[in-house]
């Protein structure tokens, strides 16, 4: 094949190409690379201005729920809505991150290659889904690995999904006495039946002060409620010090027979930590209660909530999770 001449672009004197020179000639220049190889010296081109390149993005998917820019998204039912760890639903089928603002019922276009408009990300950071679509550089219980930052603005993604059951190793279960609560002014006291002196289970407190395995409270709740709704609970000791407490979950319907479970990773991302290699429970990592605090489970309606109808915990779960 002939060397181009001339005639094949709008601009062949030895300077670089332009924009407006890029959109005259992209078919006449894909046409001749198809038959054979050049360098060409180009500037100011980028796959994202131009329709006729190549795309990270698709955009064949309806939002199910209002959308921001930069909103870890999944599919559900069809439609996309946003990922969230804090249920298995919740990172069920990620597929992406929404780049554009975006109302329920229209057309959302999806980053699913690399998302390059987010702000003050750590460089060589691993990113994982987070809480109502956002990111966490914090692993979770239900973890979804998104890619690694390679900018303060970039993630290039490289979705994987982590279930949970797969990571325990241990685990104890407590049964409620189906104590209720509805009030968000008052803590009520929703502690389940406690294991006895006689039949402990002991976790290794230094793999989870050295980070090796990380504890979670898991909790199954039913009651009335609407979408939005939330709950607020604590463990407190036998002083009546808090030891942890998480605020805000939101309680999406669950009705008085459906069972909704909730993940919670104790030692980090709450308004009070709890470290249970440092910080012993009994019964927990410790096998008496003259030894380490007895443990309290509080909880209570989120701050400002005003639907009356009563929750129940209906049992509390210790897991043991390998990291």
């Amino acid at each position: 094949m002939a060397l181009p001449s001339a005639s094949d672009f709008n601009k062949y004197d030895g300077t670089k190409f332009n924009n407006t020179d890029w959109d005259q000639n992209v078919d006449k220049t894909v046409e001749i690379l198809a038959a054979g190889n050049y360098d060409l010296n180009v500037n100011q081109i980028t796959a994202q201005t131009y329709a006729n390149i190549p795309s990270e993005k698709f955009s064949t998917l309806t939002a199910g729920e209002d959308l921001d820019a930069g909103d870890v998204v999944r599919i559900s039912g069809g439609q996309l809505l946003k990922a969230d760890n804090t249920t298995e639903a919740g990172i069920t089928d990620v597929v992406g991150i929404n780049v554009q603002t975006v109302t329920s019922g229209n057309t959302a276009e999806i980053a699913y290659g690399f998302y390059d408009a987010f702000s003050a990300l750590t460089v060589g950071t691993t990113y994982y889904v987070g809480v109502d679509g956002g990111i966490t550089s914090t692993e979770s219980t239900y973890q979804v690995r998104l890619g690694v930052a390679v900018s303060t603005t970039r993630i290039n993604l490289d979705i994987a999904t982590e279930k949970l059951e797969s990571l325990i190793i241990d685990r104890k279960i407590y049964w409620s006495t189906q104590t209720g609560f509805n009030s968000d002014v008052t803590w009520v006291d929703v502690t389940p039946e406690r294991i006895t002196d006689s039949n402990p289970i002991i976790w290794p407190t230094t793999k989870l002060v050295n980070g090796e395995h990380i504890a979670i409270l898991r909790i199954e709740i039913n009651g009335g409620g609407l979408g939005g709704d939330g709950f607020d609970l604590r463990i407190i000791d036998d002083n009546g010090l808090t030891v942890y407490q998480s605020n805000s979950q939101i309680i999406n319907n669950p009705g008085f027979t459906t069972i909704l479970n909730y993940n919670f990773r104790l030692a980090t991302g709450n308004v009070t930590n709890l470290n249970l290699g440092t910080n012993r429970l009994y019964g927990i990592t410790q096998p008496n209660s003259t030894a380490d605090s007895r443990w309290t489970i509080q909880a209570k309606r989120s701050a400002g909530s005003s639907i009356s109808s009563t929750f129940i915990i209906r049992s509390v779960e210790f897991l043991l999770v390998e990291v």
